[in-house]
C-alpha cells in the first residue's frame, strides 16, 4: 500500500508537514495559468449531503445525490493522489458520517495530498481525535453571535465556541469564510476580525455565491453600496496589516464585483475542481451537475479521463456572471505581474502553515518516537 513520503506526513508515527506544499501550488498555478495546462491544485471533495444544520441560505441537506461507501472513498482517493495537491473534505457537515475518522486516517497515511477539514463545528468537541491528523481547519464564521444564530439556528454559537476553544488550544492551522449577504453589517465584520485574532484564525470574505442549492441567491445577496463599504473597510485593514485570505488585489476585485464591472476568469476543470457525494467530477458546486460528466467510483475511470471531459464542457476560462467565490478570484488575479497578490497568498499560506508546525510539534513532543539500533 502506498504511503505517504517522509517530508510530507506521519512517518514511524511521527507527524511532519511538507514544506515544499507552498512551493509546488504557486508552480502548478503558473504552468495552467501561461502553459494552458490542466492540474487541479485544490479539489473540493464532498462527501455528504447530510448536515446538522439549517442555515437559511442553503438548502443543501435536500439533495437527492447518493453517498459513496468507505472504500468507494479510498478507492477515489487513490485516483486523485498527488504531490502538492490540497483536499478540502466538505459537505453538508463531514462529522455526521460515522466513517470520517477512516476517511481522514486513509488520506493521512496513504496519500501525497495535504487534506484539510471543513466543519460548522458544532461536533468537532465530540469527534475532535477521530480527524486531528488533517492538516488544518475550515468553517464559518457569520458575524456577531446574534447574526450567525439567525443564519444558521438557535444554539449554533455555543459549537462554534467550543470548537475554537479545542482548536486554539491545539495550535491548529484555522481558515474562516464570511458569506456576507443582505443582513450582514460591518459590526458583523469587525466581531469576526476580532474572534480570528483572539483565536489566530486566517479569515476569508465573499459575498453569498450562488448555487444549486443556494435558494435563492438574488434575494439575500447584499446591495451594491453595503458590499462596496464591507470591502473598502476589509481592504483598509489588509494594508494595515490584518492577516485574511484575500489578498489586497482580491479585496478590490470583490469591490468590482459588488460594482458590476469584475472581468476575471474562471480556471475550474484546470487549477480547482470537484468531486461529489457520489464520485462525480465537477467544475464548480457553482455549476449545475453534466449529463456526461464521470463517475472515479467506476473502475475504468481515471481521474485524466474526467478532467478531459470538463475541458470538452469549459474549453475556455469564462467565468460565471453569478460567481463571487473567493478562490477562483484570488486564482485568476494571481500572476507574474501581480506581486502584490503572490506575496499576500504566500504570506498567509505561511502563516497556516505555521500554525500547523507549531501543532506537529507539540503532539511529536508528548509522543516521542524511539528508533531502534
Amino acid at each position: 500500500m502506498k504511503t505517504k513520503n517522509n517530508d510530507s506526513s506521519r512517518n514511524n508515527g511521527t507527524k511532519q508537514i511538507n514544506k515544499k506544499s507552498i512551493l509546488k501550488i504557486f508552480t502548478r498555478g503558473l504552468m495552467v495559468k501561461y502553459f494552458n495546462s490542466s492540474w487541479p491544485i485544490w479539489i473540493d471533495f464532498r462527501i455528504t449531503y447530510r448536515c446538522n444544520l439549517r442555515c437559511w441560505y442553503c438548502d443543501m441537506p435536500s439533495a437527492k445525490i447518493g453517498e459513496m461507501t468507505t472504500d468507494e472513498i479510498k478507492r477515489v482517493i487513490d485516483k486523485i493522489n498527488a504531490p502538492g495537491r490540497v483536499i478540502l473534505l466538505t459537505g453538508g457537515e463531514p462529522l455526521v458520517r460515522k466513517d470520517i475518522g477512516e476517511v481522514v486516517n486513509y488520506f493521512v497515511h496513504h496519500s501525497d495530498c495535504e487534506v484539510r477539514f471543513n466543519t460548522n463545528l458544532l461536533l468537532l468537541k465530540k469527534r475532535y481525535d477521530e480527524i486531528k491528523d488533517c492538516d488544518g481547519f475550515f468553517f464559518s464564521l457569520d458575524g456577531t453571535k446574534e447574526t450567525h444564530e439567525k443564519n444558521k439556528g438557535e444554539g449554533s454559537w455555543k459549537g462554534v465556541e467550543e470548537g475554537l476553544e479545542i482548536l486554539h488550544s491545539e495550535g491548529r492551522g484555522k481558515i474562516s469564510m464570511t458569506v456576507i449577504t443582505n443582513n450582514t453589517t460591518l459590526d458583523d465584520i469587525k466581531s469576526v476580525l476580532e474572534m480570528c485574532a483572539k483565536y489566530e484564525i486566517l479569515p476569508a470574505f465573499q459575498m453569498v455565491r450562488h448555487y444549486e442549492l443556494s435558494k435563492d441567491s438574488k434575494k439575500i445577496k447584499p446591495n451594491m453600496d453595503s458590499a462596496i463599504k464591507i470591502f473598502e473597510y476589509l481592504l483598509e485593514q489588509r494594508r494595515n496589516g490584518v492577516s485574511m485570505m484575500n489578498s489586497r488585489k482580491g479585496l478590490m476585485g470583490q469591490i468590482r464585483l459588488a460594482q458590476g464591472v469584475l472581468n476575471a476568469k474562471c480556471y475550474s476543470g484546470k487549477l480547482l475542481c470537484t468531486v461529489d457525494s457520489d464520485g462525480v467530477v465537477g467544475l464548480c458546486f457553482s455549476r449545475p451537475r453534466f449529463t456526461n460528466s464521470l463517475n472515479l467510483t467506476e473502475d475504468n475511470v481515471t481521474f485524466k479521463d474526467a478532467l478531459k471531459v470538463l475541458h470538452s464542457i469549459k474549453p475556455h476560462t469564462k467565468r460565471c456572471p453569478t460567481c463571487t467565490c473567493m478562490a477562483p478570484i484570488e486564482f485568476s488575479l494571481c500572476n507574474l505581474l501581480n506581486v502584490d497578490v503572490l506575496l499576500d497568498n504566500y504570506l498567509t499560506e505561511k502563516k497556516f502553515q505555521r500554525l500547523e508546525e507549531l501543532y506537529i510539534n507539540k503532539i511529536n513532543t508528548l509522543n516521542p518516537v524511539h528508533k531502534s539500533v
